[in-house]
Formats: structure tokens, C-alpha cells, sequence
């Protein structure tokens, strides 16, 4: 009912506009794409402004996912449109309108290398008042080769929760796990991704973009993204008649990894309509290197594939995706301990107990992983104005745990089997109506439905469970002069947790319901074409996870003991938000922004003692618990040209984290991070383009904002590092470019253990590391079909 208010509401406002337009006689029509400037890729979701200077009427319109725009129904005159996009400088235009015209415009949006600026404009179901910032170009090149939680904290306000070196899931402002939505490809993730250290299990070279929005307030992928939404976004389908592709090579020196990915894409000539794209990833690791030792079983496997199949029609597109994803992941051995005893002697030893040397081989403990991610989607153009567009998608993840020692049978121990195994499947449907500029307004409203069923066979850690999700949402814009932006967004959702678990040799099936709504109200104010502020507020809430109900045992990969609470109720979260941005382009790019999050009844483990002895070992316990706390703080990131070919850039990361029932600060927060760095780009030659060399240093502080006596071991000390970073493209036959760096991460070998890595219980963090890294671009083009050549 409040949908259908809202768009009542926004029909009363702008039919009025669209009637008096028809009455004058207006007919013509204005479109095109927009396209990076020097890489030809269109730039989805650019926002653009019309004005005409003789009435001073104002309209607006996003570019779709392929970068197109259009308007319709304008009177003839004189116009000045302006074009903005993530990370670009507007561009104005001023034209005459005599006749339909195509406007095409052109950012230089690989020319900026930092995720320091943020945002003009966004796709329609995420907020445009949040702060966002993104991976592409140059600074998704730097971070090739890393997982996705790794490189997501090349991102202000971004860090990692990990589990060893291997195991990293991205942490924002201090929410992570299944109060951050990770879309990939436009399709929420669903794996075993509850916990601590279920890694999200995405190829990240699978991506043309990365994009995280900060806070509260995702409309369209579900209401839990307390934290906010990563968007793993591949690039769009090949639109010119050819077959091209691109090869990434990469070498880590710190644990001998090798890294190979190969993407091939076609269009074809005589069936324009008809794109395709296949990709794979190869990867290897050994075990991992601190500054004083080797840590035994940490190496790594991985073979990824995608394929993807897109028909483009005037008014219909239809695109299907299929990727799968394949991981072996050694657990550092020294983490798996047999008795109380070795256990604390391990939580005070300087080095490990566990053998100190190199090898690829990965024994027991490890983990081995398969997700599977399908999809198909419709999106047909009803009207100049309205589309339509229906997603399905399922995914299933089978996920293997293998303890450190076999079985004491002989019989059994020579299967080999795994001690527990899941596996989920995942279905999730959505049909969606979205209409560009009508009068003032831009939105979208859906609905959406998911099913979810989990099974479980051997030692019991979570039960078996089915859940299920149906959900309505909608978003509208109003588009002032060039000053404001004003939206709304509101979501309601139901979600039935059905549970299958066996108590006292009898199957019971608790079930749970929920059912609540999220509201967002966000504001734009573009004061300049140089400075932007955006607030937003709402309200977002999470059911509780069927582990934090129900988990009883050895989280294998986290090496700890979980117990959970089926009494625990869902969290709601209150928020607001605020960022001022300046972007001076060429001179200087800077955003501040600030956030406060209260959340009643959030959900955390809480470390309980003593540790529990099984006959697994003996591990760290931790039960889940639930307080009313607040998180607030501040990102702050600046890059400044000092002179020529040479700037500066700057980044801080603050959090203070308060659990007001306990009246004391909350466990496991990212400690104060602070950044500087130096860069200097040469001019381009002929054969040599875009070269820059760099060198920064981190500061991470001591974690004292603690409880007293709370955890096992101690925050550890603060740590600094010192990474340096260099790269260029290198042109070659037709024009081509051939992209390589070098980057050194922990230069000095600095010992240091971080308060966000679970096994600092155990061991160090990586010590220096040496990135090589290779790009390789091709592209073969008809030579009859010289106009479609980009």
C-alpha cells in the first residue's frame, strides 16, 4: 500500500509537466551513450541533466547499464545538458534542438586513479546520498590477484576481517559477515557466508568495477545491509562486430603465487544482436611468509569459470550468466591444538607450534569449496520512459571441511572423507518496472522472492534449515535546478526460517517469522561543479542468522568453538550520514563524511571462558550474544596535486564502537587507520603511456578501546607499513596497450599482528611481498566492418 502511495503521489506531480508539454506541441526527442573518453567502455548509470535556456524548464535521466539516455517530448530551443559520472568532471554541452538529435558524451574517466572521489550518481535502487567509491581503471589493476575482501581495503572506511592470510571478508564501519550485501553481477550472494570466516566466493577478475556504497539503505537487495552493499559489476557485452579479450598475469613473491586469467568476447558481424563471453581464473599459493617464519598448511587453489551470452534487440535485451567457483584452503596447522595446555602455551609463544617451512602441498586441516552462480535476465523498453526487467538466478554452494587429524578407524580414515560438509541452493526471482525522467522524477519499484534450503552431513555444527524471502520496494527521485536532489526509498519484507534439527533423538522444527520495513529519505546538494553534499537517514533491520541461533560446535575454519542463541531477535538499526565532497579536477580531490549507527539488539560472539576441549582439540569458545550499541565515526581521503606530474594523497579511518548495556566499548572493531602517500606520473610518450611511480606509509594504532580481560589474548600493538607501487601501458601493434605494474606491500618486513585477523591468536601477519603484475589487452575487428571498430 505505501508503494502504491508513493507512486500515486509522484504521478500527481509530474503529469501535470508531461500534459502541458503535449499541449505545446513538443515532440522531439534527445539520446546517446555515454562512453569512457579513453577506453571507449560505456559508463553505466550516468546521470544527466537538461536544461532549456528559453523557459528554464529542467528534466533529468540515468543512463542505463549499457549507457544509454534518452529524453522525449521536448519543445525545440536552445539546451545545455550536463553529463556526471562516478569519478569524472561534469561535461556541459550547449546545442540547439531543431530536429531528434543523438548526443553522445564522452568522460575521461580512466584518467583518474584514486577511490578517493566520490560520486555523482548512482544505479536506481541504491541510494545517490550515500558515500560510495569504487575499484576500475588503474586502481583495479593495483589490486589484481587479491581476493575481494584484500582488495576492498584499498577503500576509505573499508578493512578486513580475516582468517589467516587466506580467509578475508570485507568489514564497513565496523558491520560485516550478513550485514553487507555483495552483489555479484547484479545477483545478491548466497553462500555459506554466515560467520566469521566464510569468505565471499566471487573471482574478483570476473569484475570491471567494484563499487562500495557506504550505510544503511539498499532498497532492492534486501534489508539487512546494515553496513553496506559491494558491487562486483562485470563490464557490459561487446556492442561492435569483432573478437577481443584481455589476459591478466600476477605474481606474489611472499607465498611463490601465480595468478592467470583469461577473457575472450565477441560480437559478430552479420548478427549484431549476438554477443558472447567466456573468462577463467587460475591460481596457486604456497604457504604464507611472516617476517620470522613460515606458517605451515596456509596455501591455496582455485580454478574459476564464467560464460555469458547477451541478444540485443531495439526495444528488448536478454542476457544469460553461468560462473563457477572452485577453492582449496589450507588452515594454518599451528591454529588446530590438542589440549588446554598447548593451547595457552600457543596464545604466549612467539612462534607457532607448527613446522617452519615452504610447500604447495595443502593437508589437514583445509577447506574446499564450490559455488555455482546462474542467471537469466529479460529487460524490454515499453517505452521511450518505462522498462521492465525480470532477473532469476540461482546459485548452489557445496562447502567440505576436513579436520586435522582422520578418524581413528583405519577403515574410515582411508576414504578420506570430510568431517562436515554443506551444501545450499539458493533461488531468487525479481521483476522489476523502472521509469526514466518523467517531469522532475526518476525511480524504480519491484518484488521480489528468494528460496533458500541448507542440508548437513557429519559432525553437527549449524542444522538443516529453509528460508524463505519475499519482499516489495520502490525508490523515486525529484531532480531540482542543479543544486538538489531530494529521494525516498522504502522496502517491506517477510522472511520464514524453517529449522530440521535433532534434539534428544527427536527431529524438531522451530520455525521463526519476520517481518519488518526499511525507509530511507537522502538529499544531494551540488553547490558547484566543484563541491557536493550528500545526506542520507533511515532505518534498516536483520533477522538473526541460523547460525547465530542454532550453531553448537567447531567452526573448523575459524578453529573456535560457536554456540548459539535461539532466543536472539532481529537487530534494527537506526542511521544517518553525511559527506561533503570537492573535486577540483587536475588540482585536488577530497571527501569528509561522518556516520551514526545505533542498532538495537546487535548480534556479536562474545568470548567466553575457558576454552572448550573436544575430541577435536582444544579451541577458544564464543557465544553469541545481543546489546544495544552505537558506531560512529569518520572517513576522510584527499589527493592533491602538489606540481607538475606530482601529488600527495591522504586517508583516515576512524570508529568508536559503545555497548551500552554493558556501559563499555564493543569487541572487535577496527582500530584508528591513518594513510599517506606520494605519486608521480610522467607525461605520456609515443610508446610509453600513463607510467607513475608511488610510495605511501600506514599507520594502524593499538586497539584499546576494549573491554578489560574480554578476549583471550590482548589487542596487539600498533604496527606502520611501507608499500611503494609503479606501472605503466605500453603501446603496441594497432594502437593497443599493454598494462604492467609492480607494487610491494609491508616493504620494511615489519612483525606486526592486526586486532581484525582471528589467527593473531597464533601467529603473525605477512611479512614483505612483491606483486608483478600484467595486462593484456587484444582486439581482432572485421576489416568490412570498419565503422563498428571502437
Amino acid at each position: 500500500m505505501r508503494t502504491f502511495i508513493l507512486l500515486m503521489f509522484g504521478a500527481m506531480l509530474y503529469l501535470p509537466l508531461q500534459a502541458q508539454q503535449a499541449l505545446a506541441g513538443c515532440s522531439l526527442s534527445l539520446s546517446g551513450v555515454v562512453r569512457d573518453s579513453g577506453r571507449s567502455e560505456v559508463l553505466p548509470y550516468a546521470f544527466i541533466r537538461l536544461r532549456h535556456l528559453g523557459s528554464g524548464a529542467v528534466t533529468a535521466t540515468y543512463a542505463d547499464e549499457k549507457g544509454r539516455y534518452g529524453f522525449r517530448a521536448l519543445c525545440s530551443g536552445e539546451y545545455t545538458a550536463e553529463c556526471s559520472h562516478l569519478n569524472c568532471e561534469m561535461m556541459r554541452k550547449t546545442f540547439s534542438l531543431t530536429e531528434n538529435t543523438v548526443l553522445d558524451f564522452g568522460l575521461p574517466h580512466h584518467e583518474h586513479t584514486g577511490p578517493t572521489v566520490v560520486i555523482s550518481e548512482q544505479a536506481p535502487a541504491t541510494g545517490i546520498s550515500q558515500p560510495r567509491e569504487e575499484l576500475s581503471g588503474r586502481t583495479l589493476d593495483q589490486v589484481r590477484g587479491k581476493s575481494l575482501g584484500e582488495a576492498l581495503t584499498a577503500i576509505t572506511g573499508v578493512t578486513a576481517l580475516q582468517t589467516g592470510s587466506n580467509i578475508a571478508k570485507p568489514m564497513i564501519h565496523g558491520l560485516h559477515s550478513n550485514r553487507i550485501l555483495i552483489l555479484n553481477n547484479g545477483v545478491r550472494q548466497e553462500g555459506q557466508q554466515w560467520g566469521l570466516e566464510h569468505a565471499p566466493e566471487i573471482d574478483p577478475f570476473t569484475a570491471k568495477r567494484i563499487t562500495v556504497i557506504k550505510g544503511a539503505g539498499s532498497m532492492r537487495y534486501g534489508s539487512d545491509a546494515l553496513g553496506g552493499v559491494v558491487l562486483v559489476e562485470p563490464g557490459a557485452l561487446r556492442d561492435s562486430a569483432g573478437l577481443g579479450g584481455e589476459m591478466h598475469l600476477a605474481g606474489f613473491s611472499n607465498n611463490r603465487e601465480g595468478n592467470a586469467s583469461l577473457m575472450v568476447e565477441q560480437n559478430f558481424a552479420r548478427l549484431p544482436s549476438l554477443s558472447w563471453r567466456v573468462q577463467g581464473t587460475l591460481r596457486r599459493g604456497g604457504n604464507v611468509n611472516t617476517p620470522n617464519y613460515r606458517l605451515w598448511n596456509t596455501g591455496v587453489s582455485e580454478a574459476n569459470f564464467s560464460a555469458a551470452a547477451g541478444w540485443h534487440r531495439e526495444r528488448m535485451e536478454a542476457e544469460v550468466y553461468y560462473s563457477q567457483f572452485n577453492t582449496k584452503i589450507g588452515i594454518f596447522s599451528g591454529s588446530h591444538i590438542g589440549n588446554i595446555t598447548d593451547l595457552y602455551t600457543a596464545f604466549n609463544s612467539v612462534r607457532p607450534l607448527a613446522p617452519d617451512s615452504f610447500s604447495y602441498t595443502i593437508g589437514r586441516p583445509f577447506q574446499q569449496v564450490e559455488h555455482e552462480l546462474a542467471k537469466a535476465k529479460l529487460h524490454y523498453h515499453l517505452s521511450d520512459v518505462w522498462t521492465l526487467e525480470a532477473v532469476y538466478a540461482r546459485q548452489y554452494n557445496k562447502r567440505l571441511e576436513y579436520d586435522k587429524h582422520r578418524p581413528r578407524n583405519d577403515s574410515l580414515a582411508a576414504l578420506n572423507r570430510p568431517d562436515l560438509s554443506y551444501e545450499i541452493t539458493s533461488h531468487f526471482a525479481e521483476v522489476l518496472a523502472e521509469h526514466k525522467a518523467v517531469g522532475r522524477f526518476t525511480g524504480a519499484f519491484g518484488v521480489t522472492a528468494q528460496h533458500q534450503a541448507n542440508t548437513y552431513a557429519g559432525r553437527f555444527f549449524i542444522p538443516n534449515f529453509r528460508n524463505r524471502t519475499a519482499a516489495v520496494w520502490a525508490t523515486e527521485r525529484w531532480h531540482g535546478d542543479s543544486l538538489l536532489t531530494l529521494e525516498a526509498g522504502v522496502r517491506a519484507e517477510y522472511r520464514k526460517l524453517e529449522v530440521f534439527k535433532w534434539e534428544n533423538n527427536v527431529v524438531i522444527t522451530p520455525v521463526h517469522t519476520f517481518a519488518n520495513a526499511t525507509a530511507i529519505l537522502g538529499a544531494t546538494f551540488r553547490f558547484s561543479e566543484k563541491a557536493m553534499l550528500l545526506i542520507n537517514a533511515g532505518t534498516a533491520w536483520r533477522s538473526p542468522s541460523v547460525n547465530e541461533l542454532y550453531s553448537d560446535g567447531l567452526h573448523h575454519g575459524a578453529a573456535s568453538v560457536e554456540i548459539g542463541d535461539r532466543n536472539l531477535t532481529p537487530e534494527t538499526a537506526y542511521n544517518a550520514t553525511a559527506a561533503f565532497n570537492w573535486h577540483e579536477h587536475e588540482v585536488m580531490d577530497a571527501e569528509v563524511s561522518v556516520y551514526y549507527n545505533y542498532i538495537a539488539g546487535f548480534i556479536f560472539a562474545r568470548p567466553v571462558m575457558p576454552p572448550t576441549v573436544s575430541i577435536q582439540g582444544a579451541f577458544p569458545t564464543f557465544r553469541f550474544s545481543q546489546a544495544n550499541v552505537t558506531l560512529r565515526g569518520a572517513d576522510f581521503s584527499v589527493r592533491r596535486t602538489l606540481s607538475r606530474g606530482i601529488s600527495a594523497t591522504g586517508k583516515a579511518s576512524i570508529l568508536r564502537a559503545w555497548n551500552h548495556d554493558l556501559n563499555d566499548w564493543l569487541i572487535l572493531m577496527p582500530a584508528d587507520r591513518f594513510e599517506l602517500g606520494l605519486q608521480y606520473d610522467w607525461k605520456d610518450k609515443k610508446r610509453i603511456r600513463n607510467a607513475y611511480a608511488g610510495a605511501g606509509v600506514q599507520y594502524v594504532n593499538k586497539q584499546f578501546r576494549v573491554p578489560q580481560n574480554s578476549d583471550f589474548v590482548a589487542p596487539p600493538g600498533a604496527y606502520t607499513l611501507v608499500r611503494m607501487q609503479a606501472g605503466a601501458s605500453f603501446v603496441w601493434a594497432n594502437g593497443q596497450q599493454i598494462n604492467a605494474g609492480i607494487t610491494v606491500t609491508n616493504l620494511l618486513n615489519e612483525t606486526y599482528r592486526d586486532y581484525l585477523n582471528r589467527f593473531r591468536y597464533y601467529a603473525d601477519d605477512m611479512g614483505r611481498n612483491i606483486r608483478l603484475y600484467v595486462q593484456i589487452p587484444f582486439n581482432f575487428r572485421p576489416s568490412n566492418n570498419s565503422n563498428n571498430q571502437h
